[in-house]
């Protein structure tokens, strides 16, 4: 009810953007109504105020496929380029998986690789990119394994993103023994 009355009453969808946007990705039409650029907005806003099981959400992150691609990138982009919050970049990593967005992958690469950027934000982006990332992209992460002391988990999460077509039994091997 709630997303339905706020496709068509701007004050009430003015109120639910800013206190709950999640609630509005239940209906196509109110996504189309509202405009997929605007929702995706008000939704990394909001996670600023959720946890991490809320940023996480499988259902929530079922709605993304709902978005429309094309518009949502640029919004997507400057998270990734400008924003210093986890939270919010999080929220762009999840919709970018769920929505398998491959413009957007090469902005994934960069967190997953960088070792100044949160580890839990790393390992979010490392999971995307399992998911839906391009041979090209997962050779590209293969750089992790160049770090000093770089986490069992992160280099899990790129064993298994190029197993067994991009890396070899013994580079594993080599890697795993330090």
């Amino acid at each position: 009810v709630t997303a339905w009355l706020a496709s068509f009453n701007a004050k009430w969808r003015e109120i639910v953007l800013n206190i709950q946007p999640e609630l509005l990705f239940v209906s196509d039409y109110t996504i189309r109504a509202i405009g997929s650029e605007e929702l995706c907005r008000a939704l990394l806003l909001r996670s600023e105020q959720l946890d991490y099981w809320e940023i996480h959400s499988h259902i929530l992150r079922k709605r993304f496929n709902r978005l429309d691609k094309e518009s949502i990138v640029p919004v997507l982009q400057n998270v990734f380029e400008h924003s210093s919050s986890t939270h919010q970049k999080e929220m762009a990593i999840e919709i970018v998986r769920e929505c398998k967005i491959h413009e957007l992958e090469n902005d994934l690469a960069i967190i997953f690789c960088d070792p100044s950027e949160d580890l839990l934000l790393r390992k979010t982006a490392g999971y995307a990119l399992n998911d839906f990332a391009s041979k090209d992209t997962r050779l590209r992460c293969k750089s992790i394994l160049q770090e000093d002391n770089c986490c069992l988990d992160l280099k899990g999460i790129l064993f298994r993103m190029t197993w067994p077509e991009l890396i070899t039994l013994t580079e594993i091997g080599n890697h795993l023994i330090d």
